[in-house]
């Protein structure tokens, strides 16, 4: 429980003063942050418990693009993302192994929005990880300044 709450407040405490959503989430309110933030300072005192729930994560990529921007995103910017993860997660034990990417042409999906039937649509047709597993979906266009989910 306490691995949850430190990785759930790292991430919260990063993006709290963000001007536009870098995930498919909502700013918190300003109660859940100070309640994070406590749980990261707990947390951060008991860094053993996350070591012990170490564990390789199988990562799989999906960029979801329109004709006109396809190339936006290259292997080489997957790459350079799941480098970056390993790296935030290095010191709880954690790492995201790629197990693949696939580039989908789709402008409906490229611009679905969060909570919508194009995203479900999206989702279900293009999953490949188990619930066990990661799937990282990138869009050219979700609105809101979204990147993926």
């Amino acid at each position: 429980m306490k691995f949850t709450t430190l990785s759930l407040a790292a991430a919260v405490a990063s993006f709290a003063n963000a001007e536009y959503h870098r995930c498919a989430v909502e700013q918190p309110a300003e109660a859940q942050v100070s309640a994070l933030a406590e749980a990261a300072r707990i947390g951060a005192a008991n860094q053993e418990i996350s070591r012990i729930a170490a564990r390789n994560i199988p990562v799989y990529v999906h960029v979801v693009t329109t004709s006109a921007k396809q190339g936006r995103y290259s292997q080489t910017m997957i790459n350079n993302q799941i480098a970056t993860m390993n790296d935030a997660y290095s010191g709880m034990g954690i790492t995201f192994q790629l197990k693949s990417t696939d580039f989908t042409v789709n402008s409906q999906w490229a611009a679905a929005d969060l909570g919508s039937t194009a995203e479900r649509n999206m989702k279900a047709a293009l999953k490949k990880g188990r619930y066990s597993e990661l799937d990282l979906y990138f869009a050219t266009d979700i609105p809101g300044g979204t990147l993926g989910w």
